[in-house]
């Protein structure tokens, strides 16, 4: 279910109950007879972390924090790999904003550097970066096709840069 300050609000339990949001992955709020408390499931192996009570905790506080302890591993971040960066940024921010096929493209594009994954944050250098950047502009030049007002048919021209 989504969650919405609204709905929020409304949850009544005799029992404790976890519901979870179908938008941010891995969100949710516990409810019992007493309280409603903000969690989210992270780090390895998957822990819950309380992100506070409502209403003291608003629900937009609460996915704040929540998106920060997704993106933060709760290892030393010096030792994340891309790997890891790459999951997370999927499981945030792309399943949860992208269409279907916006995520596929997505995907698609970062196999590039799919060599690095091992790698740790700090490790991968601007070289690495540019490298693969020159295999993508050797591998498809740009095409564009330029149309007349008067001709029906496009010429199509390579731009290199």
């Amino acid at each position: 279910m989504h969650l919405t300050d609204a709905a929020v609000a409304s949850f009544n339990s005799e029992a404790q109950a976890d519901i979870y949001d179908t938008v941010q992955k891995r969100f949710g709020v516990r409810v019992s007879k007493t309280s409603k408390t903000f969690f989210v499931v992270a780090g390895k192996p998957r822990t819950r972390i309380s992100l506070g009570r409502y209403p003291t905790t608003s629900l937009k506080q609460a996915r704040k924090a929540a998106q920060r302890h997704l993106l933060d591993p709760v290892d030393n971040p010096s030792t994340m790999t891309l790997k890891t960066a790459r999951e997370t940024y999927f499981t945030t921010y792309i399943e949860a904003n992208y269409r279907d096929r916006s995520a596929y493209n997505t995907r698609r594009l970062l196999k590039l550097i799919e060599h690095l994954e091992d790698k740790a944050l700090p490790r991968i250098t601007s070289a690495d970066i540019t490298a693969v950047l020159d295999k993508l502009k050797r591998a498809r030049p740009t095409t564009c096709t330029v149309r007349s007002r008067h001709s029906s048919a496009g010429a199509s021209a390579a731009i290199t840069s």
